[in-house]
């Protein structure tokens, strides 16, 4: 038996690239969490305009967080047909999206880059699996991420037209509310 053969009695088995994608998503959040737990470096790159926030509990936490994920994720590959994992396996790309979308668009703890983009990116790809890749499964999952997408453009398009009326800037945010000892200005505001 060569070690291909040998290798892919382990992968998952089901339709399409579905359970396999879950898998490497998996394996790859599970390097994360490793990088997490011992350094904060990992952490830093994500959280790019704010690397003065991340402490070493702040890494910790985010590690535990990403390795939950992963373990519903790994549940996901290898039991496609269960609606309830796969519902929770979605569930845990929405929360993900959510997440870094607000530090990306409302926080502003973090700056477009790599790091901080691929997990928006892999987030916003499971729910958009071809239909034959969800072999039969209900798709009331994918109907309540496209209806959480639209009330979070509607969000966005709230915090716009507030932040133009309240604060500095389109999507600036009040960091003092918080608790956050960081000024909200540029540093050339602060100054002048």
């Amino acid at each position: 038996m060569t070690a291909l053969a040998a290798l892919s009695a382990y992968l998952p088995q089901g339709p399409g690239w579905l359970p396999t994608w879950q898998l490497i998503v998996a394996v790859t959040a599970t390097l994360n969490t490793i990088g997490n737990m011992t350094s904060v470096a990992a952490s830093r790159k994500l959280y790019n305009s704010a690397p003065a926030f991340v402490n070493p509990l702040q890494s910790r936490t985010f590690a535990i967080w990403t390795l939950t994920s992963a373990v519903v994720r790994f549940y996901a590959a290898y039991n496609i047909h269960n609606k309830m994992i796969y519902d929770i396996a979605l569930f845990t790309y929405l929360f993900a999206f959510f997440h870094f979308g607000s530090e990306l668009l409302i926080f502003r703890t973090a700056r477009p880059a790599v790091p901080n983009m691929s997990p928006v990116v892999v987030a916003c790809e499971f729910p958009l699996f071809p239909r034959a890749d969800f072999a039969g499964l209900d798709a009331v999952p994918v109907r309540l991420l496209r209806r959480a997408l639209v009330m979070d453009r509607r969000f966005l398009i709230l915090r716009l037209r507030l932040s133009r009326a309240f604060f500095w800037g389109p999507f600036e945010f009040d960091r003092s509310r918080i608790g956050v000892a960081v000024a909200s200005r540029p540093a050339a505001a602060v100054t002048a």
